[in-house]
């Protein structure tokens, strides 16, 4: 994998981030092969994991892995926006009322999307 560059295997991982984002956040609907990917799979004590979820945390930790990111290899810029939107990935899908607050309004949805795609693409790029 090269440095400062998106990686092939990247790309698509980043497709499906950004894909499934839209549904997280509320600003779209996906459903393909008659699977809708705002579905709940579990629910747990208030914490819903959906399609969406899975597959957006799922890629994150692809893109991560396949550029063996580690802590220490981030800027604190990158440290901070990797974790603040893994913090508002996770508490989306565990605080309904934070859910309800960001599929609710569409311009908050894209303002979490556009966190979350950043960090993504941040991370992507670094490897």
């Amino acid at each position: 994998m090269s440095s400062y560059d998106f990686d092939g295997i990247d790309i698509p991982l980043l497709a499906i981030f950004a894909l499934l984002g839209v549904v997280t956040t509320g600003i779209g609907s996906i459903s393909l092969f008659g699977i809708d990917f705002s579905t709940t799979l579990f629910s747990a004590v208030g914490f819903d994991i959906s399609y969406a979820f899975a597959g957006s945390v799922l890629s994150l930790v692809g893109i991560g892995a396949t550029n063996e990111i580690d802590p220490t290899d981030l800027e604190a810029e990158q440290r901070a926006l990797l974790g603040a939107a893994l913090f508002v990935l996770i508490i989306q899908s565990g605080v309904p009322e934070v859910n309800s607050a960001i599929t609710g309004n569409d311009f908050v949805g894209l303002a979490v999307f556009l966190l979350e795609a950043a960090a993504a693409a941040s991370i992507s790029y670094l490897g």
